[in-house]
């Protein structure tokens, strides 16, 4: 949870550094709170016993710049937080999306966004 916040805080002082758009900003943080509400209704159904959230849905969402967002629901919903197979894909989606941060703010390489 405290990777994932620090992360948004950093990304809104490159905001502030005019170094990504308010775009990416509001990407982020808009995904990461759709992400917490798909983990939110995952556990709440599987507390209920009724239909889940498939995981290749939550992985999508962490990939589509919604891990933080995973990152603070695992920890406050106590929810996948033992399954082995889905954390060590959580953990590859946040190292691709961090690689692709790097890439947009460090290389001569820039997506207009």
């Amino acid at each position: 949870m405290i990777f994932a916040i620090c992360f948004l805080s950093l990304l809104t002082i490159t905001y502030l550094m005019a170094l990504v758009s308010v775009k990416i900003l509001f990407l982020y943080i808009i995904m990461s709170l759709v992400t917490f509400c798909a983990f939110a209704i995952d556990k709440s159904a599987a507390r209920k016993s009724k239909w889940r959230t498939k995981e290749r849905t939550l992985h999508l969402l962490s990939l589509l710049c919604g891990w933080p967002g995973a990152l603070i629901a695992q920890k406050i919903l106590r929810h996948k937080t033992k399954k082995q197979p889905f954390k060590k894909w959580l953990y590859f989606v946040i190292f691709i999306n961090i690689l692709i941060m790097y890439t947009v703010l460090f290389t001569p390489i820039r997506i207009p966004f």
